[in-house]
């Protein structure tokens, strides 16, 4: 049985892969979304970004979420053994605080994007909530569904991680599961911090 999560798990606002497999000797996959219909296996990059270990190990469960509070999302794996392997991601850790004189188009656009952490709290309608992350002209740019990433039953935390990959004055709201909506505005400029956290209460 194979297990699959989709998460932005290369911190560019680009909705990636993570595959794993219960049969033993089975490897995992990270396929990277490089943004026009393409996706990098693992040997094609970084070898930082994704540990060996974990992708050559057969997992029971497999779920992501920022763990380490920096804006990127990590990944959790459950092994067949019972162990829990974490595997932090340090993308944003690595990437440049500023763009030089001629940094590639997409490196640079990784460069000025920012990653805005959502946090949900109440008793509640969060599990199954609605987050959606418009700009300023009130044109979607990011949506998700809390609780709706998993992996044979696993789940992240009551958090998700936007990356906004135009800066700008934006806004998100939030649509619990039990159909109460609040809504408030996020500056995401340049000028910004490159990650921010914004806490929403449920009504």
């Amino acid at each position: 049985m194979f297990m699959t999560v989709a998460e932005d798990i290369t911190a560019d606002g680009r909705v990636d892969f993570y595959s794993a497999s219960n049969e033993k000797g089975a490897p995992a996959s990270h396929l990277m979304n490089r943004g026009y219909g393409s996706f990098l296996l693992p040997e094609k990059y970084a070898a930082g970004l994704m540990p060996a270990e974990i992708l050559t190990r057969s997992a029971w469960g497999v779920a992501t979420g920022d763990v380490t509070g920096d804006g990127a999302n990590d990944p959790v794996v459950r092994g067949l053994d019972g162990a829990l392997w974490l595997a932090v991601n340090e993308t944003l850790t690595d990437r440049k605080p500023t763009s030089e004189p001629g940094t590639l188009a997409d490196e640079r656009k990784q460069i000025q994007s920012r990653q805005l952490t959502v946090r949900l709290r109440g008793n509640l309608g969060a599990l199954g909530a609605r987050i959606d992350l418009k700009n300023a002209s009130g044109i979607l740019v990011g949506r998700r569904t809390l609780g709706g990433n998993v992996g044979v039953g696993c789940a992240g935390p009551l958090e998700i991680v936007f990356s906004a990959r135009e800066p700008g004055s934006h806004s998100v709201e939030v649509r619990f599961f039990d159909g109460s909506t609040i809504s408030q505005p996020a500056d995401l400029s340049e000028s910004s911090p490159r990650h921010q956290v914004t806490v929403i209460e449920h009504p």
